[in-house]
């Protein structure tokens, strides 16, 4: 993967995490954005650049690089929106659909935070490398009966 790949992944991504970060305000939707934000996020990331013709989908070692750089960077870019804009709104407002995120980032302090959002960063790194991995192999099957391969 080339450096120019690598920022047009960084790029697309952390504006997927700051649109699901706002989005994730409205209480209906937050369980299902950050499901998806969680598991499939680098997806929609490496189907846009395969629709401008910037990424091909080429090895199992590209599709997890790339499926990993889009989980990590979509969560902190998530987090560095999301946290502090819960913070602010329960000081005005009862959030209760949050459950407990609240009162976690009431009651710890900025480390404490900062060690849970890598933890959970790390897990959504899995999750997209492997949901990247489920994508590169339709893809490729998809194109392998195209061409008329088995």
């Amino acid at each position: 993967m080339n450096r120019q790949l690598a920022r047009r992944i960084i790029i697309l991504s952390a504006l997927a995490g700051v649109c699901i970060g706002v989005a994730s305000i409205i209480p209906i939707v937050v369980k299902f954005l950050v499901f998806v934000l969680m598991t499939c996020i680098s997806v929609p990331v490496m189907m846009v650049l395969r629709k401008y013709g910037v990424y091909e989908v080429s090895s199992v070692k590209g599709s997890l690089l790339a499926g990993a750089l889009s989980g990590f960077v979509s969560y902190i870019a998530f987090s560095v929106v999301f946290l502090p804009l819960v913070f602010v709104l329960s000081s005005f407002f009862a959030i209760s659909y949050l459950g407990g995120l609240v009162l976690m980032l009431k009651l710890s302090n900025f480390a404490l935070v900062l060690m849970f959002t890598i933890f959970i960063s790390i897990v959504s790194i899995i999750f997209n490398a492997f949901s990247s991995l489920l994508y590169y192999y339709i893809v490729s099957s998809l194109s392998g009966e195209k061409d008329g391969r088995i």
